[in-house]
C-alpha cells in the first residue's frame, strides 16, 4: 500500500510539474447567461490535502483546525470553504485505496500573489505532516454575488 501511496504521489507531482505555454488566444468573449451586471470572472482553486502521513498515521482534527487557523485563515481572511473528502484510486496492485481528505476552495483573483500564497499553503502542509504532494486545481469561473 505505501508503494501504491508513493506511486500516486509521485504521479501527481509530475502532473503538477507540467506547466502549460501562455495562451496566444485573444480574450474569449462572455456568454450572454455570465453578463449580469453583478457577477465577474475569477479563479477557483481546489486543494487537496491527504490526511494520511507517509509513516501510516493520519492528520487529526486539532492537528488539522490549527493548520487552518495558522495559514490558511491568515492568508485568505477573506473566506474559503473546507469540505471533508474521502480520495480514492485504484493502486498498481489493483486494490481499491482510500484516504481521508480535505478539499480547501478559494475563490480570488488569479494574481501571482494569489497563486504564490497557495503554493506556499501547499508547501507549508507537506513540511509539517510529512506529505509528498498536495494537489491544486484552478480554473476560471463566473461569480455572482
Amino acid at each position: 500500500m505505501r508503494a501504491t501511496l508513493i506511486s500516486l504521489i509521485a504521479a501527481f507531482a509530475l502532473v503538477g510539474a507540467c506547466e502549460m505555454p501562455p495562451s496566444s488566444d485573444p480574450p474569449r468573449a462572455v456568454p450572454a447567461a455570465m453578463s449580469d451586471a453583478g457577477g465577474r470572472m475569477m479563479v477557483r482553486t481546489e486543494i487537496f490535502f491527504s490526511l494520511s502521513k507517509p509513516d501510516g498515521s493520519g492528520v487529526d482534527e486539532l492537528d488539522w483546525d490549527k493548520f487552518v487557523d495558522d495559514s490558511i485563515a491568515v492568508w485568505f481572511p477573506s473566506g474559503f470553504t473546507v469540505e471533508d473528502a474521502k480520495a480514492r484510486w485504484r493502486g498498481v496492485d489493483g486494490k481499491a485505496v482510500s484516504e481521508r481528505s480535505k478539499i480547501v476552495i478559494i475563490y480570488h483573483d488569479g494574481s501571482d500573489q494569489t497563486l504564490k500564497k497557495i503554493d506556499e499553503l501547499r508547501r507549508l502542509f507537506m513540511q509539517r505532516f510529512g506529505n509528498k504532494s498536495v494537489i491544486r486545481a484552478s480554473g476560471e469561473v463566473w461569480v455572482t454575488l
